[in-house]
């Protein structure tokens, strides 16, 4: 391992080495190729929860800034409600 240009190999990937390299920095990364990297790795399914997730995240913060907590209350009693008159209308008799 000289500082000459032989191939070092590592991981079955072949690095040329040289003495002669600049020191580049490294290119900013905006919050895109950060969410890129991180969640790149993540299966498909995985993925679209975390996205479900945080859109359902954004309606309720949303619904309290428009309705207020009392009025965002309401509004799932409401939804509760009639997904179980629904569900009792949709039993065979």
């Amino acid at each position: 391992m000289s500082r000459t240009n032989q191939p070092v190999h590592t991981a079955g990937a072949e690095v040329v080495r040289s003495g002669r390299g600049r020191h580049r920095r490294p290119a900013r990364t905006n919050w895109t190729g950060l969410a890129e990297r991180v969640l790149g790795g993540w299966p498909m399914t995985l993925r679209v929860a975390l996205l479900l997730v945080i859109l359902l995240a954004g309606c309720m913060v949303g619904l309290v800034v428009v309705l207020g907590f009392t009025g965002t209350a309401c509004v799932a009693g409401i939804s509760v409600l009639f997904r179980v008159a629904n569900r009792r209308a949709a039993q065979p008799i």
